[in-house]
């Protein structure tokens, strides 16, 4: 369909630009692409960021940027997870909540897309996706240290970036408590793929927020930013999003030996002043590689298809994550990220922590 013709064609463009530039010359900030942030030297602390788009109905600048469109944070719940570790509220991983039923709020309950069943820890909730668990964390931090979070990421400000066609994000004007608990797994708040992009930047490059530019950069000469998370956090998170990938929803998004790690998100998509059970949006957050962040992809699909090859099924995991690796795959070597499975991350640790469901079965 056109969607497709036009997701194919951006795929292409992508790989013709970074075609453009020797893998051995980089320099920061060498430009892969219009709406693409400053490249990462050695020693510096901010990831590129590409994006790819497949949006059915829309105008080929706003597949191109990605600033006339919002996507819900459907990826929010490892920086929500990232700002209860760093306020003190998640103080070990290890640390274990009830996700044995819907959890409910007056006359509407917040449920698990696959539920488990079971009580989970933080790795857990990360790879299972969990909005039970991650509203329970939200609710913990309330909604002044929520709201902070949201503002400490730009989520309050339109995007911080060189073009006129600047969206602004949806934000909660009243942090009841059911805001509070929702938008902790991304309902409730809408961003641009920019933002979503720069916060992953965040969270994986040591926790320092950088405004993305289309500028070339010279070496050295990267601004200073804001610090957003601790560092310590931020290795965390590379790892448990590297753990999301290798043995929870994002599998398919996984590229053997180029290290991706990222989240699934997926949302219904708004209809009629309420929201469509059967279409959805579904994003997919990613950066690699993991042991030493250089790219952020973000790719979001606007009311995916489901086919034999995802069995049907539309969310994240099953379409937006396979156009990730794809992404990945084609352009890491070309930008220089070759396969070499011995620098992955070690997470057996947070390995040990996860509860197999064939184990549990058996």
């Amino acid at each position: 369909d056109s969607a497709r013709v036009r997701g194919l064609e951006r795929l292409r463009d992508l790989a013709r630009d970074a075609e453009r530039f020797p893998q051995r010359q980089r320099t920061a900030g060498d430009p892969i692409r219009q709406g693409q942030a400053v490249d990462q030297l050695e020693h510096e602390s901010t990831p590129a960021i590409a994006f790819f788009h497949a949006i059915d109905g829309a105008d080929a600048g706003m597949i191109q940027r990605g600033e006339r469109t919002r996507l819900a944070l459907e990826s929010s719940k490892p920086i929500t997870i990232a700002g209860a570790m760093d306020d003190g509220i998640v103080t070990s991983l290890s640390k274990r909540y009830d996700a044995t039923a819907p959890l409910e709020i007056g006359k509407f309950k917040i449920k698990d897309d696959h539920p488990l069943h079971r009580w989970l820890n933080v790795p857990e909730t990360l790879a299972y996706s969990s909005n039970i668990v991650t509203a329970k964390i939200s609710e913990e931090m309330g909604p002044k240290r929520m709201e902070a979070l949201f503002r400490r990421m730009g989520f309050y400000d339109p995007p911080k970036i060189e073009l006129r066609e600047k969206g602004r994000p949806l934000v909660p004007s009243n942090w009841a408590r059911s805001t509070t608990m929702t938008t902790g797994y991304g309902h409730g708040i809408a961003v641009t793929p920019l933002q979503l992009a720069a916060a992953y930047a965040a969270l994986v490059n040591g926790g320092i927020m950088h405004a993305p530019t289309l500028l070339k950069v010279a070496p050295g000469r990267l601004p200073a930013g804001q610090r957003v998370f601790t560092a310590q956090t931020s290795e965390a998170m590379r790892k448990m999003l590297r753990l999301i990938v290798t043995d929870g929803t994002g599998r398919r998004a996984d590229v053997q030996g180029l290290r991706v790690g990222g989240k699934t998100g997926t949302a219904e998509k708004p209809k009629g002043g309420g929201y469509s059970r059967h279409v959805n949006v579904s994003t997919f957050a990613a950066a690699f590689p993991m042991d030493a962040p250089r790219y952020v992809v973000v790719a979001m699909l606007d009311s995916p298809k489901g086919n034999a090859e995802s069995s049907g099924l539309t969310t994240a995991a099953y379409t937006a994550a396979p156009v990730v690796s794809k992404v990945i795959s084609r352009t890491g070597p070309m930008l220089g990220v070759f396969p070499d499975p011995a620098k992955d991350l070690a997470v057996e640790e947070l390995r040990t922590l996860i509860l197999k469901e064939k184990a549990k079965k058996a």
